[in-house]
């Protein structure tokens, strides 16, 4: 923890754990006290950590990994069964889990608190129009110089940032979290999303009627939805659609500085990482996977269970399950294959 976040008033036993992290004790949870959430390369006695595995896929090598763990200095551990008796002869309160970091988020959005969350109170610096709806005015927080315009509905529990504009009719649903400097216009909102700061939703879509006379802009009269636990990073863009709404699916995570443009379907619980730009009428299914900067083309379709590489260029429609990379985007082993060979063109020309 530093200064930015603090773990409140908590202190932790072995069945808070439990029931919070669907986790089971394995050794010497008993008696252990937690009072903060470390990381396993820096921690700290009264810290509680996550291992979630060692092998030759883990993101740390094998090496690394029994090196952090001989330096353990954390009071308890999440882990997978097969790496429990890692810590069998140790001190360390062991807990196991079927996905250890899953279990240590639980905790995280249990107890962490973000300092920089405003106060559960509408500012008075802030303009709110007498139209608004709230379902429960009392449970929502909005910071200094936000404009909420006409006719908005406001569900529980949401905290809206400082420079907010949430435009006429928007609809926000409960738990959800608005940073600072965000704007949101034409946009229903489900539950538990969070729009990081500066993210522009609603926005005008690219789209033009051209002759030789010059371009005249589209209009359009589509929306932006978004399902629940939506997260949208800063800087972001969505456009709205022209008669169509843009679709952004239950769970989805999309990083910052992206451009998601009009009429797109994005489906449950893809992830694009930052820098993506999506052209107009993408149809993504769900669980797809899009590497940072990468660029897809127009009324593509992006099948369940797709996976982009970063910095790809896809000019095609992308099948189920199979994995993508390069410029033009094409089959991995195939684009691996390519590289390969044109590094050995070089080597021979030298």
């Amino acid at each position: 923890m530093n200064k930015f976040f603090g773990l409140g008033k908590y202190k932790l036993f072995s069945d808070d754990i439990k029931r919070i992290a669907s986790v089971e004790a394995y050794q010497k949870c008993d008696s252990v006290e937690i009072f903060s959430l470390g990381d396993l390369r820096n921690n700290k006695e009264g810290d509680i950590v996550y291992l979630d595995g060692v092998g030759a896929s883990s993101e740390l090598s094998r090496d690394k990994y029994m090196a952090y763990i001989s330096e353990l200095k954390a009071s308890a551990i999440i882990v997978r069964d097969s790496n429990k008796d890692l810590f069998k002869d140790t001190n360390i309160a062991v807990f196991i889990s079927e996905s250890p970091k899953k279990s240590f988020i639980k905790l995280q959005e249990h107890f962490v608190q973000d300092l920089s969350l405003v106060e559960k109170s509408i500012s008075e610096r802030s303009f709110v129009d007498s139209s608004v709806e709230f379902v429960e005015k009392d449970s929502v927080a909005i910071g200094h110089f936000s404009v909420i315009e006409k006719n908005v509905k406001i569900g529980k529990n949401v905290v809206i940032g400082n420079n907010v504009v949430i435009g006429a009719g928007v609809e926000i649903g409960d738990g959800s979290i608005i940073r600072d400097g965000a704007t949101i216009r034409y946009s229903i909102l489900g539950n538990y999303c969070v729009i990081d700061e500066g993210a522009r939703l609603g926005t005008v879509g690219f789209g033009w009627a051209s002759d030789a006379r010059g371009h005249v802009r589209v209009i359009h009269t589509g929306s932006v939805i978004l399902g629940d636990f939506v997260e949208i990073g800063a800087n972001t863009c969505i456009d709205r659609g022209v008669f169509e709404d843009s679709k952004i699916s239950d769970g989805v995570k999309i990083d910052n500085l992206c451009q998601i443009a009009h009429n797109v379907n994005i489906g449950k619980h893809s992830i694009l990482a930052g820098g993506c730009c999506i052209a107009g009428s993408v149809e993504m299914g769900s669980f797809v996977l899009v590497g940072g900067n990468t660029a897809i083309s127009g009324h593509l379709k992006i099948e369940d269970g797709a996976n982009i590489g970063g910095m790809s260029g896809v000019i095609g429609n992308v099948s189920s399950g199979s994995s993508v990379w390069g410029l033009p985007a094409t089959n991995k082993r195939d684009y691996l294959r390519q590289t390969a060979a044109l590094r050995g063109l070089i080597k021979r020309k030298k």
